[in-house]
């Protein structure tokens, strides 16, 4: 990726929803300050751009389902105009909230029972899935060029729209048949003339719906079905959508990516949910079959490549197709080829990740991914694929291996510590300036390389480099032929390559004039090496004989020139020794100060017999000179408890034992002719003498042709010196190289760091005295590239240089994708938002959803009441309206109780006070309902004993303009939950009072109802053995049957508490005498009392409850007492106190009784008006007023003869008048 940095490279990226914008703007006073860019769809692919620094077309596609196809239909187009060189394309589906399940649900595009069911006789629409997609296009010719993994071709793509049809959601098989048509025709194929030009398997967009299946296969079944004969192979049709869902914006490239991986391993997956073809299919299914098991692709003539169409229409009628064929290049490419054991791995295997935890699971991933595969992956093929094609991030581990086993068996290694200790780190951070965009040093690598000199030899050390390298062997001969082009006296009568080769028990790598030039050489040859993959020196210090190496890597002098130094260094060395005395010579690393050295050799015992020859550290010295003197020396150190070891050397270097080589060794260096570089580079590799310390670098001076190098033999070496001259000069100095067959003066060295500079810097060693030399230096290779990336390591030139690879590694596969570290968040949310999104209490279809406002002192519900998604209201209408019943109101009070308790016991639930001023009505064909607030305030609690609130409920019509009215207060109440052990007895049943009691016609009290007004039908209707006297009145009510649909239960159902009202009317009035006049509603009840305990033993199937009504007679209003009893009436389920109706609408002139025909108020006397006109009573007036008469006669006689004399006279004043 970081190769295309600056390039004209495309993004076209296909999506749908914006989820995470939704997220965001549930409340806009959390919005971070970015939001804007970074949840605009546009910037979906232009962050992509932007990130990677490229620069061609940025843009993302909205065609719904079909956007990430069209994404690739355009990226296509960019490609073949020349407008990019590289173009992706992607596709970004990811489900965080339920809006849009919501909005696709009205549309009817999902499928209730979750599954997509392509072409099926019971598809009902759509699972939704999600994912993210992202394919890499370029033009054929460029993918060779690069040497990339081709994956599939895409022959043609294109798109197109359906324009006006039966409904913007409907697809149009005439627009999809054209457009297949259309696609095929211009990538030069005529499936209808040659049935070598039609597809083998056709990805169909799928969705399972009722309104797309049918238009695409027929569309597929114009486009290629009819052409086929009988026993022609059929088009096999295919959906991913049946196996992981519905993608939607990124559908269409899930689509491609399933067909790109049936044409690679041909073979044709199989559909789920494939049981019986849809009718409405069947007339298209000619010539075309769905798979409903693994299918090997069919076998095609010479030359025809495998072949797949790939479908795609978005809801607005956008649609896209795409031609994939198969690509057939060179053998091999997908997977690599087994190891060859005979061939090492010269690089190592290289892990980045952000995180520490991301690296684990990596290496977890790849390890467990490598056992599976191990047989089928080339080792070099995955070393250069993790360094070359892998991203690299800050937290990095290098591990080197022979093989996959021994790879995976490291990574085991690695991760075993991880077991006992979690925190345990096992990569490397790094440095915060490696990789920077304007590093200090620009181009260069910043590093210090030591030389170990002596000491640190081994048999075979760098003998696997010789046999694994045709290099490291030819450069072994050139230095040979070097030492071999001197005068034949002083030539060598041993070969360097041999005796680098000779195991330890041939080795004579202890011989003085053997061991340096063979350090020498393997020195010359680790800085080559070094070199190769792209790792210079800034500066470098030698110890000892490793100052020649080091003057050969700051470029002072040849390779040629380096080993001859060190060869004659060797050979005049037998000449040391104490010719005074005859003693043999010896050296000893001691754990101790330069001081301190100072004043053992000038004890008379060593004084003129050993000499400091090294500064190591403040704490660290090498001490030379007579055998005996060093012997006991070792036994000083030894009794002061202070580390001492004798060195595997015969002579006693810088020490006077070295005094007479030194005259011998300048005349075989002038002889031999040093040539020193006196063109060297300004900013070439700095050289800090140990010899001669100084806080510059040397300078070419001729010393070094001679002198300087007999001082290097016989002089004390100021190594500590050396090394913080070197620190000092550069503080961009930051990693340390030790060249050499081991690392052994890792511990002097980073003292001596430690002095000058206070943090650490890292520290490795090139070769491992016993490890194998591949391995070692690879390791060395991978330290410098954990801590600064493969920009300052070439691991190609390397291997080129060292393994003379001829071909090209190929791109492994399959490998596990980057670990996400999900412990880090990436995300804002509101609280809103997260409690909205994360609710865990499902919505009741009466309480509806609880809002995010809510506290613990204060819960709120927010609800649209619809008749039509609540079926059982609709039983419920007074006068031909749907309203919504009063029990519901009770209903909501305890169901939000029965969430205000939570995982409390509860004894009794109590609705107290309930106040009913106004209705919830909902109009006839009305679709938007009525929204609702349900609240619980005041929410205290008493010493666990009960806990109180105050419920509320206001409504509001839904107006589909929005509604500037204030919602409106419907219901009040107070909650009591009593807290408690749930039981049975909890309320105890009222003492029956079934006496004098005579049955009731249900039909007829129901009639009666109907007549007043009561609409009563299904769970309402459900009152039956009904008997009363006056005032009070008993019968059964049916439960509420819960069917399938029904999401919300209840504590009890609202319509069995209603029919319980009625109960109580029963009780006030008898079928026909009139009492209950009008249409009555409950307005008010005093208390409901609920025995938890017993309604969680009612069956959903529904059984029917006793119940008791009694009026109370004494009061001037209605005034109901209701019992709803247990199945065997000793207990009671719900008691219910005080109820109150009303009218539900004012009584009008209508409603009043006619007492009298009418009226007349006139004169008692004559009327002399009426004698002069001649007005005479009619016939009938004559016989009303005889009849009159006669009737007030009979009442005066009969009162008369009824009454007694003190009745006339105790009674009212006028009833004397008729007495009389």
């Amino acid at each position: 990726m970081e190769s295309l940095r600056g390039s004209d490279t495309a993004v076209f990226t296909g999506t749908m929803g914006v989820d995470y914008n939704d997220t965001g703007v549930r409340d806009l006073n959390t919005v971070p300050t970015y939001f804007a860019t970074g949840v605009n769809r546009a910037i979906i692919s232009n962050r992509v751009s932007y990130f990677f620094d490229w620069h061609g077309p940025s843009m993302t596609i909205d065609t719904a389902c079909s956007s990430s196809l069209i994404a690739v239909h355009q990226a296509v187009k960019a490609l073949r105009t020349g407008e990019s060189r590289v173009a992706l394309a992607c596709g970004t589906q990811v489900i965080l909230n339920p809006e849009m399940y919501v909005i696709e649900s009205k549309l009817k595009m999902l499928s209730p029972t979750g599954r997509s069911r392509m072409w099926d006789a019971d598809a009902d629409g759509y699972a939704r899935g999600e994912g993210m997609a992202a394919i890499v296009l370029k033009r054929l010719s460029d993918a060779i060029a690069d040497g990339d993994h081709i994956e599939c071709l895409i022959r043609h793509t294109g798109s197109n729209q359906d324009g006006y049809s039966n409904g913007i959601t409907v697809p149009s098989t005439e627009a999809q048949a054209a457009l297949i048509r259309q696609t095929y025709a211009q990538a030069g194929l005529d499936s209808e003339r040659c049935a070598e030009d039609s597809p083998q398997f056709f990805e169909a967009h799928g969705t399972g719906t009722k309104a797309g299946d049918p238009k695409e296969a027929a569309a597929i079944y114009e486009s290629f079905g009819r052409h086929k004969s009988a026993g022609d192979t059929p088009l096999y049709v295919g959906s991913i959508k049946t196996v992981i869902g519905h993608l939607e914006g990124s559908a269409g490239l899930a689509g491609l990516l399933k067909a790109s991986g049936s044409i690679q391993n041909g073979v044709i997956a199989p559909n789920l949910s494939f049981q019986r073809l849809n009718p409405d299919i069947e007339p298209f299914y000619k010539g075309l079959q769905v798979p409903t098991e693994v299918i090997p692709w069919p076998k095609l003539p010479a030359g025809v490549p495998r072949r797949a169409s790939v479908n795609s229409f978005g809801f607005g009628g956008s649609n896209a197709h795409a031609i994939l064929e198969e690509y057939r290049g060179p053998s091999g490419q997908s997977g690599g080829t087994p190891d060859n054991q005979d061939s090492p791995i010269f690089t190592p295997f290289v892990f980045s990740a952000f995180s520490e935890s991301s690296l684990v699971a990596q290496l977890r991933a790849t390890a467990d991914h490598l056992r599976v595969q191990k047989d089928k992956i080339n080792a070099k093929d995955l070393a250069w694929t993790l360094q070359s094609l892998r991203s690299q991030f800050p937290t990095k581990l290098a591990l080197s291996a022979l093989n996959i086993e021994e790879l995976v068996s490291k990574i085991d290694a690695k991760l075993a510590p991880l077991a006992q200790n979690s925190n345990i780190a096992i990569g490397t951070k790094a440095s915060s300036k490696a990789g920077s965009a304007r590093p200090k040093i620009l181009g260069v690598f910043t590093g210090l390389g030591v030389f170990t000199g002596q000491g640190a030899q081994w048999a075979s050390m760098g003998a696997e480099l010789i046999r694994s390298s045709a290099f490291v062997a030819k450069r072994i001969d050139d230095l040979e032929q070097s030492l071999a082009a001197l005068p034949s006296s002083d030539r060598p009568l041993w070969s360097l390559k041999a005796e680098i080769m000779a195991n330890s028990d041939t080795s004579r790598i202890g011989e003085a004039a053997l061991s340096q030039p063979l350090y020498t050489a393997i020195q010359v040859i680790l800085v080559d090496l070094l070199q190769s993959a792209g790792i210079s020196f800034s500066a470098v210090v030698g110890h000892s004989s490793g100052e020649i190496a080091a003057a050969y890597a700051a470029g002072f002098f040849s390779a040629d020139d380096a080993v001859r130094i060190a060869y004659y260094r060797g050979l005049h060395a037998r000449l040391a020794g104490n010719a005074s005395t005859g003693q043999s010579g010896a050296m000893i690393a001691v754990g101790t100060s330069w001081e301190d050295a100072q004043d053992l050799i000038n004890l008379r015992t060593f004084k003129g017999r050993l000499a400091v020859a090294a500064h190591n550290s403040a704490a660290s010295v090498t001490l030379s000179g007579d055998a005996d003197a060093v012997a006991h020396a070792k036994r000083v150190f030894d009794d002061e408890k202070k580390f001492a070891r004798v060195l595997k050397v015969d002579t006693a270097y810088h020490s006077h034992h070295m005094l007479p080589c030194g005259d011998p060794y300048i005349s075989s260096l002038q002889s031999c002719g040093i040539n020193i570089n006196k063109t060297r580079k300004d900013n070439s590799c700095a050289w800090f003498s140990s010899v001669t310390p100084s806080s510059q670098g040397m300078e070419p001076i001729d010393s070094l042709k001679d002198t300087y190098w007999r001082d290097n033999m016989t002089n004390a070496v100021l190594f500590a010196d050396a090394v913080k001259n070197a620190i000092a000069s550069d503080d961009q100095l930051s990693l340390v190289l030790e060249v050499g067959p081991h690392p052994a003066l890792k511990g002097p060295a980073t003292q001596n760091i430690a002095d000058v500079r206070p943090s650490a810097i890292p520290y490795s060693g090139v070769l491992s005295r016993g490890a194998h030399d591949v391995n070692a230096f690879s390791d060395a290779l991978g330290f410098v590239w954990t801590h600064f990336g493969s920009q300052y390591v070439n691991f190609q030139s390397y291997t080129q240089l060292v393994g003379n690879q001829e071909t090209q590694p190929k791109l492994v596969v399959g490998l596990p994708s980057y670990q996400w570290n999900h412990a880090r968040l990436h995300w804002n949310e509101s609280r809103r938002s997260k409690r909205l999104r994360g609710r865990k209490q499902a919505t009741h279809e009466i309480l509806g959803t609880i809002l995010p406002e809510s506290t613990p002192q204060d819960l709120r519900w927010s609800n649209v009441l619809k008749a039509s998604e609540v079926p059982w209201m609709e039983g419920h209408q007074l006068q031909g309206q749907t309203v919504f019943p009063a029990a519901g109101y009770i209903a909501m009070a305890l169901e939000a109780s029965k969430l205000l308790a939570a995982d409390k016991e509860v004894k009794v639930f109590e609705v107290n006070d309930l106040a009913i001023p106004r209705a919830v009505t909902f109009e006839e064909g009305d679709t938007s309902g009525v929204e609702t607030l349900v609240t619980l305030t005041d929410i205290r609690q008493q010493q666990n004993q009960f806990v109180t609130a105050n419920f509320s409920c206001y409504s509001l019509p839904v107006l589909s303009s929005g509604s500037e009215q204030e919602m409106e207060l419907i219901a009040t109440a107070t909650v009591r939950i009593i807290l408690g052990t749930p039981s049975v007895e909890s309320l105890m049943a009222p003492q029956a009072e079934d006496y004098n009691l005579f049955p009731i016609d249900a039909d007829r009290f129901c009639s009666t109802l109907e007549g007043i007004g009561y609409g009563y039908s299904g769970p309402f209707k459900t009152f039956s053995s009904m008997q009363r006297r006056l005032e009070y009145a008993t019968g059964q009510v049916a439960t509420y049957v819960y069917s399938e649909d029904d999401t919300s239960p209840y504590l009890f159902h609202p319509s069995t508490l209603d029919v319980a009202f009625h109960a109580a009317m029963l009780a006030y009035s008898s079928p026909g005498d009139e009492r209950l006049w009008s249409l009555h509603v409950p307005t008010g009840i005093r208390s409901v009392r609920v025995n938890p305990a017993l309604c969680s033993l009612l069956p959903a199937s529904g059984t029917r409850l006793p119940v008791r009504a009694s009026i109370d007679g004494t009061s001037t209003s209605f005034s109901g007492y209701v019992d709803l009893l247990s199945e065997d009436g000793k207990h009671s389920v719900v008691q219910i106190e005080d109820l109150s109706i009303k009218t539900f609408a004012p009584a009008t002139e209508a409603d009043d009784r006619v007492l009298f025909t009418h009226t007349k108020l006139n004169i008692a006397a004559p009327d002399s008006a009426a004698v002069a006109k001649g007005v005479r009573p009619t016939a009938l007036e004559k016989e009303l007023a005889h009849a009159c008469e006669r009737m007030a006669y009979y009442y005066v006689r009969k009162w008369d003869s009824e009454l007694s004399d003190d009745e006339w006279t105790n009674g009212q004043p006028h009833y004397k008048n008729l007495h009389d």
